[in-house]
């Protein structure tokens, strides 16, 4: 089933969707949630309860670097960012920081992620961006280094500018602009 907040920013807080009896027998990716872009949450059933747990989040910051240290996910669930050395999810707003330090070199993102800038910093790595998402926001996405950038991310609406200082940049399609 689907769930849609009443509310367009929901407080940090636990929200009860459904109890039951018995045995739950369905799988908590079958529950989908609309209307939460740019918000960290999950689903979670405890004690025959179904619970949309709204996350805390910090402030958008600058200087924000892909680690890749958990999975491939660009999402807001994940840590997979670091900001002074501390693990920690994406938050919209952000500056992100992609270079050869990172853990993983294939993004997956599967959302619009809107970054007040993207700078690819790598001198001997390939960063594959993929997806059904892409990079939105008005920040600029900068190429810097020798290294390689294929961006396979269709739907990204960013308004920035694209620049490649150096490097080599692979578009896979490019939407109407």
């Amino acid at each position: 089933f689907t769930v849609v907040p009443d509310v367009a920013k929901p407080q940090p807080a636990r929200y009860k969707l459904m109890e039951y009896t018995g045995e739950f027998a369905g799988e908590m990716s079958q529950i989908s949630v609309r209307g939460l872009q740019g918000i960290s949450y999950n689903i979670v059933n405890e004690e025959k309860t179904v619970w949309l747990v709204v996350n805390a989040q910090r402030e958008a910051s600058e200087g924000v670097r892909w680690s890749g240290e958990v999975n491939n996910q660009w999402d807001y669930q994940t840590a997979n960012f670091s900001l002074s050395g501390e693990s920690t999810e994406f938050v919209a707003g952000d500056g992100i920081i992609i270079g050869d330090d990172a853990v993983r070199n294939t993004l997956q993102v599967d959302e619009l992620m809107p970054v007040s800038g993207l700078t690819f910093e790598n001198d001997t790595k390939t960063f594959t961006v993929n997806g059904t998402g892409g990079i939105s926001g008005s920040g600029d996405v900068v190429m810097s280094g020798k290294g390689r950038v294929v961006l396979n991310a269709t739907n990204s609406d960013y308004t920035g500018k694209t620049i490649i200082n150096s490097g080599t940049v692979t578009v896979a399609e490019m939407a109407d602009g």
